[in-house]
């Protein structure tokens, strides 16, 4: 405890230090510093600067004020991404583990772990749980203290450093309010390939045995008073189960789907809204890319894209990115995508994409949604919402449109192929149903949707695409000695680790 207090009081003085110099944050307005000129900042901080995205800089050096024996201590082997914080996992014996507010990159709290990580951090409630290669390591998420406490005799109350694992785990844990889970390719005296264990003592509870290996970590969703439990094995069964309490088993699976081929990467899983309750998305080793229904199971849709996926889905605001061997694919993540193709025209040779989930207007007015040059057309022509799996038209009685070969107006249910002519431009409506946006992208991962904008990472270069057309908007920036790890992904800001422990990040205004 000592040695916690020790480190964190450090790592704040070097905090306080760097605010006091002027170096921990550079407001950026443009590519340009309000509160410092360009020159003073450092080479990282001219290259995110120069991804044109308006919002703030911010800079923190673990290794500063240190000894080269202590820098050592601190280089930055993982990082973990979570909600609300950024863990940076360091080399040591034990590891060190650092954790900082995303907002601002604040010191938190430091805690260490009996053994590096070899899954990526997740968190469940407030807790936080982290998989290395024999233990589980479960800590609080507002300070890291230790969650499980040994019960009974003189240790009864006393913290556990670690739960030993007495398999070997597949995957990240997944936990609730009192019971986490972990996947396990079995020991010698159970077969199970899933197992729980108690939050509160670390007591193993309910295994369960799928129908082949789970090679990916299971996820937990839904309400807290209604919690379920969701797992993919390697012969492509999708389960969902009650997140029950640690000591009673389920009474049976609430439903069951099976997907084409079986998968060794992850499910991607989404939260309820008010629209709809959250998804789950699943790639298997033939390349199809699956959506269900997280209470139902219902597949919402699916895409064969004959490509062999490299690693979990991921949703980054509206967009699921699919990383392949081949390169990335990007869909929207209701995937019923329509657009107009402009035939003839002002804007002739331009795509303009309907978003679902809103009204779109469609004119030639500063505010319409899909903005047309022909001044022949209204300020606000008609109006588009895709409504379940139909693109549907509202169209004013005075701004009547032709819809191939007849005048129409009020509600129309328009279909791919169709063309559309208003004032001097036609339109064709483009179905784009259950097709990727953009396919066989060059690049080694989205690093994040940023200003509404992909960031897409090639080795350590950034490039910001448009994701609805794939336009390069900036780029490629090289950012010198950058490391871009496997879960540094975010809807809405970008985090980067150069040399050994300095941690920059990008906060979108």
């Amino acid at each position: 405890m000592a040695m916690r207090l020790i480190l964190v009081g450090l790592l704040a003085t070097v905090v306080a230090c760097q605010s006091a110099s002027g170096k921990k944050e550079s407001k950026v307005t443009g590519g340009r510093s309000a509160t410092m000129s360009y020159d003073d900042r450092d080479a990282v901080e001219r290259a995110l600067a120069s991804l044109g995205i308006d919002g703030a800089i911010h800079r923190l050096d673990l290794g500063d004020a240190r000894s080269t024996r202590s820098r050592k201590a601190t280089r930055v082997t993982r990082v973990h991404l979570l909600s609300d914080l950024i863990l940076l996992e360091t080399a040591g014996s034990p590891p060190g583990l650092y954790a900082l507010e995303r907002n601002g990159l604040k010191p938190a709290w430091y805690s260490n772990l009996e053994e590096p990580s070899i899954f990526p951090a997740t968190e469940g409630a407030d807790t936080i749980f982290i998989v290395s290669a024999h233990r589980l390591h479960a800590l609080r998420s507002h300070n890291g203290e230790r969650v499980m406490r040994f019960v009974g005799g003189n240790l009864d109350g006393l913290a556990r450093p670690t739960l030993h694992l007495p398999f070997t785990p597949t995957g990240s844990a997944a936990g609730q309010q009192d019971t986490v889970y972990v996947g396990t390719l079995g020991s010698s005296d159970n077969n199970k390939t899933l197992e729980s264990f108690s939050l509160v003592t670390g007591q193993r509870g309910w295994g369960y045995r799928t129908q082949g290996n789970l090679l990916t970590a299971p996820v937990v969703g839904g309400d807290a008073s209604d919690p379920k439990l969701y797992f993919l094995s390697d012969t492509g069964i999708l389960t969902c189960m009650d997140a029950e309490n640690y000591g009673y088993t389920p009474r049976s699976h609430r439903w069951q789907e099976t997907i084409d081929a079986g998968s060794d990467v992850g499910i991607c899983l989404t939260a309820d809204s008010k629209r709809e309750a959250g998804a789950l998305y699943v790639a298997d080793a033939e390349g199809g890319v699956y959506c269900f229904d997280r209470i139902t199971g219902v597949r919402r849709w699916t895409h064969a894209s004959g490509k062999r996926p490299a690693a979990t889905p991921e949703v980054l605001g509206d967009f699921l990115v699919v990383r392949m061997k081949s390169g990335l694919s990007i869909y929207e993540k209701s995937n019923f995508v329509y657009g107009l193709r402009v035939v003839s025209g002002p804007d002739e040779g331009k795509v303009l994409w309907v978003r679902g989930g809103k009204v779109n207007s469609v004119g030639n007015g500063p505010s319409a949604d899909i903005r047309l040059s022909d001044s022949k057309v209204a300020g606000s022509h008609f109006t588009l919402e895709v409504q379940g799996e139909v693109l549907a038209a509202m169209i004013p009685g005075k701004n009547a449109v032709q819809v191939n070969d007849r005048k129409v107006s009020g509600r129309a249910a328009l279909l791919g192929g169709q063309r559309l002519v208003l004032g001097g431009t036609v339109l064709e409506v483009l179905d784009r149903r259950g097709e990727p946006l953009l396919t066989d992208l060059a690049y080694d991962g989205a690093v994040g949707l940023v200003g509404g904008k992909l960031v897409m990472v090639k080795g350590s270069t950034l490039t910001v695409l448009d994701p609805w057309s794939g336009a390069v908007l900036v780029g490629p920036v090289n950012v010198p000695g950058a490391r871009f790890f496997p879960t540094n992904t975010s809807d809405g800001n970008l985090f980067v680790v150069v040399g050994d422990a300095r941690v920059y990040a990008l906060f979108p205004r």
